[in-house]
């Protein structure tokens, strides 16, 4: 009910219903890096994309997926540079340079920003959560795990890590086993020793080494070129 695979104009796809891939990579990346937001005064919520500068070519190349189906306007990914707080330590970086862009409000993707933000108070987002069993058998496509694993993930020994801090215990819990149910992966839940905002542990998801071939297999098809090395090639 939510994509359509017709011939219609760019302009009536962009609306609603919305192609699968579209739906897909958004999922992939809202497990990910991305983030959604709903102003006060807006009637829809906004979907931002941001990658460290280092990774521009990786964030052009979405901005031109949903630019070449109509998703945004004409201004690529915009430069800034965030100045970070002056409690920090003295050794971290002080600055960061990123890129951003946001895709186009749209009613047809509200669905979307509800179940990845239940808790919303209109102009005040909740944390973030993991989508229904139900709904990951449907996004979570190879895609939706490539986009996700370019944005939050890397090589780690033998396996791949995603940094899932965001999410609780449970809910990583409850993603293991759709990964494992949909592509046989096996994969292991490890704290970061670190804490979350308000004092709780935060988790890692750790594909482990016996799936990294099947894992390389599944991702690579739909992976950017610059991000290759994440799955060391």
């Amino acid at each position: 009910p939510f994509w359509s695979t017709g011939n219609g104009s760019v302009a009536a796809n962009r609306a609603g219903p919305h192609n699968i891939d579209v739906l897909c990579l958004l999922f992939g990346s809202l497990l990910g890096d991305s983030s959604g937001s709903w102003p006060k005064n807006q009637k829809n919520p906004l979907f931002k994309f941001y990658q460290g500068e280092v990774n521009s070519s990786y964030i052009l190349w979405l901005w031109k997926f949903f630019h070449d189906r109509g998703y945004t306007t004409n201004l690529e990914p915009v430069y800034r540079v965030h100045t970070r707080s002056k409690a920090l330590p003295r050794s971290s970086v002080k600055e960061q340079e990123y890129r951003e862009f946001r895709i186009l409000t749209l009613p047809s993707l509200n669905w979307l920003f509800s179940v990845f933000y239940p808790y919303n108070i209109q102009g005040d987002v909740g944390l973030k959560v993991l989508p229904s069993n139900e709904l990951l058998h449907i996004y979570l496509s190879p895609l939706a795990i490539a986009i996700w694993f370019m944005d939050d993930g890397c090589l780690s020994g033998q396996g791949f890590r995603f940094s899932t801090h965001s999410f609780t215990y449970s809910e990583l819990e409850r993603l293991q086993g759709v990964l494992l149910d949909m592509y046989d992966l096996q994969c292991t839940i490890h704290s970061t020793n670190e804490h979350k905002r308000g004092g709780k542990e935060s988790y890692y998801l750790y594909v482990n080494s016996v799936s990294r071939i099947h894992f390389i297999n599944l991702v690579k098809p739909y992976m950017h070129s610059s991000m290759l090395y994440k799955i060391n090639l």
